[in-house]
């Protein structure tokens, strides 16, 4: 939110401005997300196009989203771009049974994302993965 700065005088006025989340800024919405990565790209002249999704491995947003996951990868689909998506979320193996239940679809939305767009699907639990990743 603040750049470093030593300037405290500038830090205490941002931190000022600064609200508490609600809930809906705390949810992941992969659909629009991915809506809102194509629109940019279709701005671009550029010859190739492809779009990077990093997510927590979650589709939580409780709300009637605006696109949904499959809705947005089929329209990338259609455009011709793939999807690389990477999962940083933790394995499905290790989430409480109650966090579960928030985990609308977890790591299989990302690798039918990347499917279906013809990209490419990675899980990335820490920092050195995630350098790979990048690679």
């Amino acid at each position: 939110v603040c750049p470093p700065t030593t300037n405290h005088a500038a830090l205490l006025r941002v931190l000022d401005q600064i609200r508490p989340p609600s809930k809906l800024d705390t949810a992941t919405n992969i659909g629009d997300a991915i809506a809102e990565g194509l629109i940019r790209l279709r701005a671009t002249d550029a010859p190739q196009k492809v779009l990077i999704v990093l997510t927590d491995g979650e589709h939580n947003f409780a709300q009637d989203e605006v696109f949904k996951p499959g809705q947005s990868a089929q329209l990338a689909a259609n455009l011709k771009i793939p999807i690389y998506s990477i999962d940083t979320g933790p394995d499905p193996e290790t989430v409480e049974p109650a966090d579960q239940e928030n985990r609308r679809g977890g790591r299989e939305i990302n690798e039918r994302i990347a499917t279906l767009t013809k990209g490419k699907s990675f899980v990335a639990n820490n920092g050195k993965q995630l350098a790979s990743v990048y690679e």
